[in-house]
């Protein structure tokens, strides 16, 4: 399955390697679709911070950087949603 934003440029990806295509078009008038794009844009700004730190790192360990940033990021949003004391 490849979730994309519904431009063209996508079909041929779909097609060459038969997956199923769901696309969702901005609509900058949903709150709901804001607070969504608000935490992709913040995961997408995370990611780039954090893999920034590795330049130079061996491809063969991208998954790792990859599942800590996903713990490190899960972590943080519990600790966001953590009532305070």
């Amino acid at each position: 399955m490849l979730v994309h934003d519904g431009e063209n440029a996508h079909n041929l990806l779909i097609e060459k390697l038969h997956l199923h295509s769901e696309s969702y078009i901005a609509n900058e008038k949903d709150k709901n679709y804001l607070e969504n794009m608000a935490l992709i844009n913040n995961m997408c700004s995370w990611l780039k911070r954090y893999i920034y730190r590795f330049i130079g790192m061996r491809m063969d360990n991208l998954q790792s950087y990859l599942n800590w940033l996903v713990y490190l990021f899960r972590g943080q949003i519990v600790k966001l949603s953590a009532p305070s004391p």
